[in-house]
């Protein structure tokens, strides 16, 4: 990245990124995105959700707080604790 500390990216830097890659190898070879709770913000899954590019991202759950369906702010443990290991929301 360029003009940036090592590791700091915002939605603008993710999206030009992800861009070149689908204009390189397309959007086809994108099976899933990984990222790690740094990489959310509304700007960037809204980019992910619109170009219906799916996407896995871990989070913390200690603090954390998740809109539920009703867009209600949800701690993400009340949201997810129903799930057993392996399982997906």
């Amino acid at each position: 990245l360029e003009d940036k500390k090592r590791g700091n990216s915002d939605h603008l830097d993710r999206i030009d990124l992800l861009e070149m890659f689908i204009k390189t190898f397309g959007k086809e070879a994108i099976e899933v995105l990984l990222g790690d709770r740094e990489f959310i913000g509304k700007h960037w899954l809204n980019y992910l959700i619109d170009n219906g590019i799916p996407y896995v991202f871990r989070l913390k759950e200690e603090g954390q707080y998740i809109s539920n369906a009703r867009g209600k702010m949800v701690k993400i443990a009340a949201l997810f604790k129903g799930l057993n290991p392996g399982e997906k929301h």
